[in-house]
Parts: structure tokens; C-alpha cells; sequence
């Protein structure tokens, strides 16, 4: 880690310009090199995954996460939220969890209104299945540099309880079902916004961020990028 401190702080004096994806991490590069803020252009991305569109009717159902074994992406966290929701609720909904293969031995106690679906990680293609074909993606990551995910699920029509935080809350800026992480009760509040939410309002967020986060601009915008460089 203090290599890596070293050569971002290396990288951030010489270069010319730096692109970043986020004005999250435009701040955080600012912090640790103050003298090269003037230099960072933000240029946020498009999808992950390419969205192909079909006359398929698929009926969605199920709580989709997208998991990690690393603490900062909170899947232990969020899977006993979940837990805790449907214990409370009494709903049963199937829970698909992907990246990872099973409950992490130092994760500590299991879910006991829930039994989730392991996938491990999975191809682009099946990604793309799992987001048409569930209800909701919840993703309570703690720290995010853009949060491809969450984009990926609501252009695949797929709404989003997310955290509150990071670079998510930049990216699904005025979207329902943000949880700040406060309370178990915040959360049942953040879940059920979502789940409530109508399709024209589901599509019509979709609309609006393809508008805002597509490869077509992020492209144009590179480009400009390069073309003052190349003209100084």
C-alpha cells in the first residue's frame, strides 16, 4: 500500500492531465496532491454491461446482490438486512447473490429467513439476465469509485436500493432508495421505495441516466480532452 500511495502521488505531479470517472474521486486525488486538481478532468462512463434489447416479456421477481468478499463492498452486511426484512415482513423472496460462492466462514452468523443463491462470478451475459430478470439490485457498498452496477441494473430496467454514499450517491443523484446506512429501519424504508416504485418512473430514471452516462459522450469528451492537449 505504501507503494502504490507513493506512485498515485508520483503519477498525479507528472502528469499532464488525469481523466477521472467521478467527482468523488476528483476530490480524493485533490486531497493528496492539492497542486493537481487544475489538472483532472472528470469524465464519468457509460455501462458495464452493453444493454441488447429484445421483445422478451420478463416477469421480474427476486432481490439480486451484487457480492464481494472484501469488507468495503458490505455483502455480509446487506444479506442480514435482508435477513432482518424478511423476518419482519414475512415476505419470501429468492436472493441471488453473485461473486462470491457461498457464506464467508468469518462472516459469522448465517441468515435464517433467507437462503441465498449463490452464483460466484458469472459471464457479461448472464450478468445481463440476472438484472432483466429480478425485481430490485441492492447495493450497499461503503466505497465506490463510479458504482457500475447500479447504472447497469436501472439500463436493464432494474430499480436500485443502494448506500447512500461514495461516488453512488453522485451517480443516482435524486433517485429513490438511498439508505445512509443509519439504521436497520432506514433501510426497510430505502427496500420498500424501491420495490414500490411504478415502471414509467423506473423508466423514466433509465432514460435519464443514459442521457448522463453513455460511452458515445464519454468518448467526445476524452476527445476533447486530447485535443487540447495536443494544440497547447
Amino acid at each position: 500500500m505504501r507503494y502504490f500511495d507513493w506512485q498515485t502521488r508520483r503519477s498525479l505531479k507528472k502528469a499532464d492531465r488525469i481523466i477521472t470517472v467521478s467527482n468523488m474521486n476528483f476530490r480524493d486525488l485533490s486531497e493528496l496532491e492539492p497542486r493537481s486538481s487544475a489538472r483532472i478532468t472528470v469524465i464519468p462512463e457509460g455501462p458495464g454491461i452493453e444493454v441488447i434489447s429484445d421483445n422478451t416479456l420478463i416477469e421480474k421477481d427476486g432481490i439480486l446482490v451484487n457480492g464481494s468478499p472484501f469488507p468495503h463492498k458490505a455483502t455480509r452486511e446487506t444479506l442480514l438486512l435482508l435477513d432482518a426484512w424478511c423476518k419482519r415482513t414475512g415476505v419470501n423472496k429468492v436472493v441471488t447473490v453473485v461473486g462470491v460462492n457461498g457464506w464467508l466462514d468469518d462472516w459469522g452468523r448465517k441468515p435464517e429467513h433467507i437462503s441465498p443463491l449463490y452464483t460466484g462470478r458469472v459471464s457479461n451475459e448472464k450478468m445481463s439476465d440476472f438484472y432483466k430478470e429480478h425485481e430490485v439490485l441492492v447495493m450497499l457498498s461503503e466505497a465506490e469509485g463510479f458504482g457500475l452496477p447500479a447504472l447497469d441494473s436501472y439500463l436493464h430496467g432494474t430499480p436500485v436500493c443502494y448506500r447512500d454514499a461514495s461516488s453512488l450517491s453522485e451517480v443516482m443523484e435524486g433517485v429513490p432508495g438511498g439508505w445512509k446506512g443509519d439504521s436497520t429501519e432506514e433501510f426497510f424504508i430505502a427496500l420498500e421505495a424501491v420495490m414500490s416504485l411504478k415502471q414509467n418512473a423506473i423508466d423514466e430514471i433509465r432514460q435519464r441516466l443514459d442521457r448522463k452516462y453513455n460511452w458515445k459522450q464519454a468518448a467526445q469528451q476524452t476527445m476533447t480532452v486530447y485535443n487540447e492537449m495536443l494544440n497547447n
